[in-house]
């Protein structure tokens, strides 16, 4: 049997510190009893708890010194009793309804060891890197392993675990990713980062710095959440102090902080209400925080190649982060009566031949490295009338490498050719059309070709600018266009467009 509480927090913001208040207040109020605690406003405990406390108010100290004071009153919930013995009858008593409630609080005990050594995101916890071997993804972000668990009845209870993997920032000082991944150059008295706005801010809006003043102002480091640059440099951005204006920098100045790079412009972490501005080289990026974001194409491939590994590798990692987080030395683990088994369970399993695919004059194929090929055969029926097609290519306009008009119409006519071969019955004009590296050219581009009822786009992707999953979105989801993308490279090399998988 377990007890389900309710528990109030007060105030409700900042919420990454209700682990720390809860905990100071179970050690003063509670007398040390085992809990488990979901973080947000329930816990579950073995025994009945003493709920006369004294004083609800406990008082924690973030990792930069600032002290907070929180409210915690936990009251029985209307039925506070579980029933975890259903847990293990569940299959032998044929009950059809699944004990919610005792899977609900196996799965806040199970995850109890988990937050004290990691990150969680959705059901996953993020082991920071160790020493020297980060995962680079390019750009200021890296790779964190986590451990995906979730608890699951079938003839018994189990608990399923599997390996994550997702992009954090890198902390590291906003100079040191300026100069490593958007200048890409050493910052000097000339540096201007009006030039590199564009792709700044799209990574800083929305991320956490850690900000620290300089010795002179005797205040503790804090944390806020970026919104973008300022308008000016330090040296030319105006705010009111003392009801006088003066510049950022006038400001340090003042302050016995003279600033290394006045030439720069501050991060904007200010609210709709108030403007605050910080100066850039007293600004980090905070360690292990899961953006909200999409990741970049550059980001997805690094990924892929990292996460992509055998069976056996995986089984690797996933065992190294159940002996990270050492489930069954935890004491709320422990307290519930929960032990977890060494190894993955063993069962019978048989393997089915993959199907064929049937093409013309009853040829079939079969599986080759994970997919169909259709060389040297023909689609069981063509469409009587033909398709209306066409070749689209990027015309940069920003300086970009841009492939000759000649290689594109042989390009174009080599398709051609061999989709009489392959049976597919496209028009024999070749269309071709440019686009711009600029993402409304697409638009453009794929909104007139629907108008026009065009049934397939063949795309030459360029170099650079605009990525694989850009034009796969625009062109199939927004505008019900049908793409196939070779690379610009490939097109460039005159490969022979002879496999049978690029159709």
């Amino acid at each position: 049997v377990a007890y389900h509480y309710d528990v109030k927090i007060m105030p409700d913001r900042p919420k990454k510190f209700y682990r720390q208040a809860f905990e100071q207040f179970r050690m003063d109020q509670l007398g040390g009893a085992i809990l488990a605690f979901d973080g947000k406003a329930s816990c579950y405990s073995v025994d009945k708890l003493p709920l006369n406390t004294q004083n609800p108010e406990v008082t924690v100290t973030d990792r930069n010194g600032r002290t907070l004071r929180y409210t915690i009153e936990i009251k029985e919930t209307a039925d506070s009793k579980i029933d975890l013995k259903s847990l293990t009858t569940y299959m032998k008593d044929r009950i059809f309804d699944k004990p919610m409630r005792a899977i609900q609080c196996m799965e806040v005990v199970l995850a109890s060891p988990c937050y004290k050594k990691s990150i969680r995101v959705g059901r996953s916890f993020f082991k920071m890197s160790d020493p020297g071997e980060s995962y680079d993804l390019k750009d200021g972000y890296e790779a964190l392993v986590g451990l995906y668990q979730a608890f699951m009845l079938g003839d018994r209870p189990f608990l399923n675990v599997d390996i994550s993997h997702k992009s954090f920032p890198m902390p590291i000082p906003m100079i040191q990713y300026l100069e490593e991944f958007s200048l890409h150059a050493k910052i000097n008295n000339t540096t201007n980062l009006d030039y590199s706005r564009r792709f700044l801010e799209p990574f800083l809006k929305g991320i956490n710095v850690v900000y620290t003043p300089p010795k002179s102002f005797q205040s503790a480091p804090r944390v806020y959440r970026v919104n973008g640059l300022s308008r000016a440099p330090a040296n030319s951005e105006i705010f009111e102090h003392d009801g006088k204006k003066v510049t950022i920098a006038s400001y340090f100045h003042s302050r016995n902080y003279p600033l290394k790079y006045p030439q720069l412009h501050c991060l904007n972490v200010g609210s709709s209400v108030k403007s605050v501005m910080l100066p850039i080289e007293l600004c980090s990026i905070e360690e292990g925080q899961a953006l909200n974001r999409k990741d970049g194409a550059r980001q997805v491939s690094e990924m892929i190649r990292f996460a992509a590994t055998s069976t056996n590798v995986r089984k690797g990692k996933i065992m190294k982060l159940m002996k990270f987080f050492q489930h069954n030395l935890d004491p709320t683990i422990s307290r519930f009566g929960i032990r977890i088994a060494n190894d993955f369970i063993v069962v019978s399993t048989r393997i089915l031949n993959p199907p064929q695919v049937e093409y013309h004059n009853k040829k079939f194929s079969l599986v080759n490295k994970g997919s169909w090929r259709m060389d040297n055969m023909q689609f069981l029926q063509p469409k009587n009338v033909a398709h209306k097609w066409t070749v689209l290519y990027c015309d940069s306009r920003s300086g970009g490498h841009k492939i000759p008009y000649n290689q594109i119409n042989d390009f174009g006519r080599k398709i051609l050719s061999q989709s009489k071969a392959f049976n597919i019955s496209l028009d024999s004009e070749v269309s071709i059309r440019p686009f711009t590296d600029d993402e409304r050219s697409l638009d453009t581009v794929f909104a007139d070709l629907k108008r026009s009822h065009y049934d397939l786009a063949i795309v030459i992707i360029p170099q650079s600018r605009i990525s694989y999953d850009t034009i796969k979105q625009k062109a199939e989801l927004q505008h019900g266009i049908l793409t196939q993308c070779v690379k610009q490279f490939t097109v460039e090399r005159k490969v022979t467009i002879s496999d049978g998988n690029f159709y």
